[in-house]
């Protein structure tokens, strides 16, 4: 078992957003929350990471509970439903950057942020500031540089959004 999540429930100002949610996620599982727009699905993945409140309940990872996101820093990588970049560097630059925070090895590096900029169809991109760049291709560079940290999980929230068909796949 790599999380749990238990009777996980959350209110806002009174008003109840998830109620008692359970379940598991196993090594290798793709797991998907489906759910209309409103219906708490970005307040589950932050509570998951501790980076809102719970009302009730407890999470696990690796079968240990944790307290708050320091517990399971580096090994549950977040991919937010809103980019966020180093604007003021370039789309290479915040790989760099990424890459020398996440990883000891710059041979590794190297070869594993090329292979993904190629399977994101990236390389025309990479001079380019977060701001220049379409919504999907801020989506890909997002993808790109959580899939550069060294993680056991990975969670995204709306990780589509502004994808074609064939970047989806």
């Amino acid at each position: 078992m790599l999380l749990s999540v238990n009777d996980l429930s959350k209110s806002y100002d009174g008003k109840q957003v998830i109620k008692d949610i359970n379940f598991i996620i196993k090594k290798g599982e793709v797991v998907g929350l489906v759910g209309e727009n409103g219906a708490g699905k970005t307040s589950t993945i932050k509570s998951i990471l501790k980076l809102i409140r719970h009302n009730t309940g407890s999470m696990k990872f690796e079968g240990k509970e944790y307290n708050n996101i320091f517990d399971i820093e580096n090994k549950i990588c977040y991919i937010p439903d809103e980019p966020i970049f180093y604007n003021n560097l370039t789309c290479l630059d915040n790989i760099e950057f990424i890459g020398r925070i996440f990883n000891d090895e710059i041979d590794i590096f190297n070869e594993k942020y090329k292979e993904l900029v190629r399977k994101f169809d990236f390389e025309k991109h990479l001079k380019k500031y977060p701001e220049e760049l379409s919504k999907g291709n801020k989506q890909k560079l997002m993808i790109i540089l959580g899939s550069l940290q060294n993680f056991k999980l990975m969670i995204a929230d709306e990780p589509f959004t502004g994808l074609d068909p064939v970047q989806i796949k």
